[in-house]
């Protein structure tokens, strides 16, 4: 009895045709897809020798700066994740991030979100919870974009290139990031204001449906 059984067991985890077949496709799809983004799509959207020469034009500071706001990016979109996800730690957060923001240059939007979605999944979350989670992380990710291009201004008024315009701008985008930020804690720390929000958005959807 217990030969057969483990027998079968043995038989069990033995990898069918099916499973070989789409274990190879996780890797063959990636690659097929990183090779269309950087020789089909990249080369007929962006002109190859501009962009050498910016590259070329950038200081050591530039590149690091980049560097920086990168990262900063990212561990923001994981910082928020964690967030609402009480017991998911950063790094996992983090890692979901990195994987959906690199899904998002090669794939529509929604094909990063549904990454994250089953990431969060795969870490044993709620549905409804991962996919407050997914809304959340996606706006965060939205406010570092806004972030880097305030800081973009900034450098132009450090560097005396801007001009009042940039300084309007600047100041306009600052009140505005600020007062969205603020907006943003709130919904996430007080219940209340969380609710209030979800009504306000729900009456706002149902007049739109009617």
């Amino acid at each position: 009895m217990n030969k057969s059984a483990t027998s079968k067991q043995a038989t069990k985890k033995k990898p069918t045709i099916k499973r070989r077949i789409l274990s190879l496709l996780t890797y063959i799809i990636p690659l097929m897809f990183m090779y269309w983004f950087f020789f089909t799509l990249l080369p007929s959207e962006i002109n190859i020798d501009e962009l050498k020469s910016t590259l070329q034009s950038l200081s050591s500071t530039d590149f690091l700066v980049l560097l920086v706001a990168g990262i900063i990016s990212i561990f923001a979109v994981g910082w928020t994740g964690a967030t609402v996800l009480p017991g998911l730690k950063i790094r996992k957060a983090t890692q979901a991030s990195v994987v959906s923001q690199l899904t998002a240059v090669i794939l529509p939007p929604p094909a990063d979100m549904a990454i994250r979605f089953g990431m969060y999944k795969t870490y044993d979350f709620p549905v409804d919870r991962s996919a407050v989670a997914v809304i959340l992380s996606g706006i965060a990710r939205y406010f570092t974009v806004v972030a880097v291009a305030l800081i973009g201004l900034l450098a132009l008024l450090l560097t005396g290139e801007g001009d009042t315009n940039v300084l309007m701008w600047l100041l306009i985008g600052s009140s505005v990031f600020m007062g969205a930020l603020w907006a943003m804690k709130q919904i996430i720390v007080s219940p209340i204001t969380a609710r209030k929000t979800g009504q306000v958005l729900q009456g706002a959807f149902n007049l739109v449906r009617k």
